[in-house]
């Protein structure tokens, strides 16, 4: 079978010439709500160029937080630093003191201890002759051995004073360091979010191209992943297409 008619060539249709690139959204990063539209339909923009920005009150409220909590701890550190010097020269005061005493104290118990030790020599001497007895000499030697023990007493009290500084100045580095890295930490915080702040209150577009429509408004409130503009993506070297919408009824 067959029939007779007429091919047409030509069709009528309407649509748009776009790069080749394609179309693109450019979408939120993070919540907020918009404060300003930095562009507007036609405008030819370039990558990483602003086209919106978002308000984050959030971010900005954790941010002054912990700048205030930096003070207070920078204040709480010169403060440690302040106390520990005059606890450090206190103790370094009323040790000294100690020393000087103690170190008499050792002066004095080991002279008794050399006039003991003469004594004990010339006690045995006359005990070989019968002019004294065992028990005198037995006496002496007792005090000789308390002279002794009283001068390792002493010599330990003296090393002790020099160990109690040492402690206090390794507790007062300890405690500086502590407060230190607090505040390094904070600090490291602070600029985390001071970088994230940054993200998600300038919207970047990724591409660039023309803007082909606007998806949200002054006011709106944004979500990750919202969009807030489509753009027509440029190449340097792209070629323009055409996008038809052509009826059904005239397609073959």
């Amino acid at each position: 079978w067959g029939i007779f008619g007429s091919v047409p060539n030509r069709v009528h249709a309407s649509g748009i010439l776009i790069h080749s690139a394609g179309l693109a959204d450019v979408v939120a990063t993070g919540n907020g709500q918009i404060i300003g539209l930095e562009v507007e339909v036609g405008d030819q923009i370039r990558k990483d160029e602003v086209i919106a920005r978002v308000a984050q009150p959030e971010l900005n409220a954790q941010v002054e937080a912990l700048r205030a909590n930096v003070v207070e701890l920078r204040l709480g550190l010169e403060k440690s630093r302040l106390l520990g010097t005059q606890d450090e020269l206190l103790r370094q005061s009323v040790s000294s003191s100690e020393r000087v005493s103690l170190q008499g104290a050792i002066a004095a118990t080991r002279m008794q201890q050399r006039e003991l030790e003469q004594r004990v020599l010339t006690q045995q001497d006359l005990l070989k002759k019968g002019l004294v007895t065992q028990e005198s000499v037995l006496a002496l030697r007792q005090q000789l051995r308390t002279a002794e023990n009283s001068v390792q007493q002493l010599q330990a009290g003296l090393q002790r004073t020099s160990a109690d500084v040492f402690s206090m100045q390794r507790a007062n580095q300890t405690s500086i360091q502590a407060d230190t890295l607090r505040i390094q930490e904070t600090e490291r915080q602070i600029g985390l979010l001071l970088e994230r702040l940054q993200q998600q209150s300038a919207i970047l577009s990724p591409h660039a191209g023309r803007v082909v429509e606007l998806r949200a408004t002054v006011g709106d409130m944004l979500s990750a992943g919202t969009p807030i503009v489509s753009l027509e993506r440029t190449a340097d070297k792209g070629s323009l297409e055409a996008l038809l919408y052509v009826d059904s009824r005239l397609g073959k």
